[in-house]
C-alpha cells in the first residue's frame, strides 16, 4: 500500500470521527420531538381552519348575531389567518434554539447589555413627546364634516363597529371627537412626564390606535405612526415608570423601593432591546419586501424616477411644495440606481443594529438622512420615524457630562456604575429573551402571511408601479379649486377639513376616474369640502372644484413644462 492510498483512508478516517462526534452533540430525541409536536399542531390547526367556514356557515350568510358579524369580518381576512397561525405552528420546532442561544452570554451581555431605569424612562417620555406633537397637528373633530359612505374601518376598527357602543354615533360627532382628541393629548403628556404611567401608556397607546383608524378609515392605510405605537405596546409590559417619571419621585418620597437610578440591570437591558426590535424589524421587512415584490429592478433607473414623481406631483400644495425630484429628472440613470441602492440598502441592513453596536452607531443616522431626503424628493415627511430613530443612541453619556459640567448634584451622583451592579438575577435573560423571540416570532409571522389588519403590517411601502415605471409614465391626479371672481388655485383640502390633510385625498381624487362607484364618493366628498370652506378669508366663494388626471411619459418627454397632458377631467359645482 503506498503512501498516498495510505492518507486516503486516513482522512477518511478522520472524516468519519468528526461527523460522528457531531452526531453524538445534536441532541436527536429533543430535535424529533420537536418536529413531532410541531406537525401535530400544524396539521390540527389546518384542519379546523379549513372546518370552521363549514361549521358556521350560516353565519356567513347573515346570521349568528353580535358572533356571526365577528366570524364574518374573520372569513374576510380567513387565508391571512391560516397562513398566520400555520406559521406559529411550524415555528414551534425553532424555538427552543434560538431561546437558548438569545440567553447566552455571549448574546445577552455583549449584544443586549443593561441598561439603567432612566434609559428606558427616556424612550417612554421620547415616545410619548413624538405622539403627542403628531396628535396635536391633528383635527379628529373635522372628520364628522366627512360622509358616512367614505368611512371604510381599518383593521381592530372593524370590531368597534360591531360592538353595540354606539361608535358610528361617536363617529358623527364632532363634540366628542374633539373631547377624545383632547383625552388623548392629556395621556400622551401623562406618559410624557411619568404620571399614573402604568395605567396611562396602555391607555394613550389605546387611544392613538382609535385616533388613527378614523383617519385611515376615511383615507387608506398609510405607515405614519405606527412604529411609535408599537414602542407604547412593548413599555406598556415594562417597568418604564422607574426613571425619568413623576411616579418615581412620589414613590421615592412615601419611602417606597425603586430601582436604583444608576445602576444598569439586565431587566431594562431587555426591555430597551424589545423597543429596537419592534423599531428596526420593520424596516428590514420593508427591505425584503422590495426585493420580494420586484426584485433588483425596484432600484431601477426608471422605477426610482417614478416612485419620485408621483407623490411629488400628487402633494404639490398639499405636502411642503418642494421640487427638487423635478429638479433631478435630467440626472443620469447611474444616479437614480445610486439613489435607490442606498435606499434598499440602508433598510436590509438594518437589521444589524440587533446584533451589532457598531451598526447601532451608523445605520439610525443613515437611515435619518434617508428619511430627511424623502421629505426634499417625495413631499413625505415621516416626522415619527426621523425622531424615534435616536432611542437607539446613548444619550446618558451626555447627560452626565452636561451635569457635571453644570456642577448639578445630579451629576455627582451619576458617576459610573462598576459592572458588577449589572442584574445577574437567574430568570432575567430567560425573561427577556422570551419577550424578545416572541416580538421577533410575531413580526416575523406578518410579514410572511402578508396580514395587513390596521395597526398590523408588514410594511409593503412602494413595492409596486403597476408597469407604468417600464414604459417610462407616470398618472396622477391634480384637483383645482375655481373661485366666484375667476380665479383658481390647487386644491390643499386639508385648509378646510383638517382630517384630510397631508395628501390623505389621493384615493378619493384618483378613485373618481376608476368607476362610477369612485366618482360618486368624490361627489359626495367635495360637497362635504365646499360646505366646509364657505366663504374663503378674502370673501372668495368657490363654484367648482375640477378633479383631473394627468398622464406624463417622463422617459420620451421629460421637458414637458405641463408634467404631462391631462387626460381626464371632472367639474363638481357648488352645491
Amino acid at each position: 500500500m503506498d503512501g498516498r492510498e495510505v492518507g486516503r483512508r486516513h482522512g477518511a478516517g478522520a472524516r468519519f470521527l468528526r461527523w460522528r462526534n457531531l452526531c453524538r452533540v445534536i441532541p436527536w430525541r429533543e430535535l424529533a420531538m420537536r418536529i413531532v409536536v410541531s406537525s401535530t399542531l400544524l396539521a390540527g390547526w389546518l384542519a379546523l381552519s379549513h372546518a370552521l367556514p363549514s361549521l358556521f356557515g350560516e353565519w356567513g350568510d347573515g346570521g349568528g348575531g353580535l358572533a356571526g358579524k365577528f366570524f364574518r369580518v374573520y372569513l374576510k381576512h380567513w387565508r391571512e389567518v391560516t397562513w398566520l397561525g400555520a406559521f406559529w405552528c411550524a415555528a414551534v420546532w425553532g424555538v427552543m434554539p434560538l431561546w437558548r442561544a438569545m440567553q447566552a452570554p455571549r448574546f445577552s451581555d455583549g449584544v443586549v447589555g443593561a441598561a439603567t431605569p432612566g434609559t428606558l424612562g427616556a424612550i417612554r417620555a421620547w415616545t410619548c413627546g413624538i405622539l403627542l406633537v403628531m396628535t396635536l397637528r391633528e383635527d379628529l373633530a373635522s372628520s364628522a364634516l366627512l360622509p358616512r359612505a367614505m368611512l371604510e374601518p381599518q383593521g381592530f376598527l372593524k370590531l368597534l363597529h360591531l360592538l353595540p357602543i354606539g361608535f358610528d354615533a361617536f363617529l358623527a360627532d364632532a363634540r366628542l371627537l374633539r373631547g377624545f382628541q383632547g383625552l388623548t393629548v392629556l395621556l400622551l403628556a401623562a406618559g410624557v412626564v411619568g404620571l399614573g404611567t402604568r395605567a396611562a401608556v396602555p391607555a394613550a397607546a389605546a387611544c392613538y390606535l382609535v385616533m388613527e383608524g378614523v383617519f385611515r378609515g376615511y383615507s387608506f392605510f398609510y405607515h405614519s405612526g405606527i412604529l411609535p405605537l408599537y414602542v407604547l405596546a412593548v413599555l406598556s409590559f415594562t417597568r418604564c415608570d422607574q426613571g425619568w417619571a413623576v411616579d418615581r419621585i412620589l414613590r421615592a418620597a412615601r419611602g417606597k423601593p425603586v430601582a436604583p437610578a444608576h445602576a444598569p440591570t439586565a431587566y431594562f437591558g431587555w426591555a430597551r432591546y424589545a423597543v429596537w426590535i419592534v423599531i428596526a424589524f420593520p424596516y428590514a421587512a420593508a427591505g425584503c419586501s422590495k426585493l420580494y415584490f420586484m426584485g433588483l429592478d425596484w432600484a431601477s433607473a426608471d422605477s426610482m424616477r417614478w416612485m419620485l414623481l408621483r407623490p411629488t406631483l400628487e402633494l404639490y400644495k398639499e405636502g411642503f411644495n418642494f421640487e427638487a425630484a423635478l429638479w433631478l429628472m435630467p440626472m443620469p440613470d447611474v444616479f437614480f440606481v445610486l439613489l435607490g441602492a442606498v435606499a434598499l440598502g440602508s433598510e436590509l441592513a438594518f437589521g444589524l443594529v440587533l446584533v451589532s453596536r457598531r451598526a447601532r452607531l451608523v445605520l439610525p443616522a443613515v437611515m435619518v438622512c434617508v428619511h430627511v431626503a424623502i421629505l426634499f424628493l417625495q413631499n413625505i415627511l415621516f416626522l415619527d420615524l426621523i425622531l424615534l430613530l435616536w432611542v437607539f443612541y446613548d444619550w446618558g453619556a451626555l447627560g452626565r457630562w452636561l451635569a457635571r459640567r453644570c456642577g448639578t448634584v445630579a451629576g455627582r451622583c451619576d458617576a459610573p456604575v462598576p459592572d458588577g451592579a449589572a442584574d445577574r438575577l437567574p430568570g432575567t435573560h430567560g425573561r427577556g429573551a422570551l419577550a424578545a423571540m416572541t416580538i421577533v416570532l410575531f413580526l416575523s409571522s406578518l410579514w410572511v402571511t402578508k396580514l395587513s389588519f390596521y395597526p398590523l403590517t408588514p410594511l409593503r411601502m412602494f413595492t409596486g408601479h403597476g408597469g407604468d415605471a417600464d414604459a417610462g409614465v407616470v398618472s396622477y391626479g391634480r384637483a383645482v379649486v375655481h373661485y366666484e371672481d375667476g380665479g383658481s388655485e390647487r386644491a390643499a383640502f386639508g385648509r378646510w377639513i383638517g382630517a384630510v390633510r397631508a395628501g390623505r385625498t389621493r384615493v378619493v381624487v384618483m378613485d373618481a376616474f376608476r368607476d362610477a362607484e369612485g366618482l360618486e364618493e368624490a361627489r359626495r366628498f367635495l360637497d362635504a369640502v365646499m360646505r366646509a370652506a364657505g366663504a374663503g378669508d378674502d370673501g372668495a366663494r368657490m363654484s367648482s372644484v375640477e378633479l383631473q388626471l394627468w398622464r406624463w411619459n417622463f422617459r420620451d418627454d421629460p421637458d414637458n413644462p405641463d408634467r404631462g397632458v391631462r387626460t381626464d377631467r371632472y367639474v363638481h359645482p357648488a352645491p
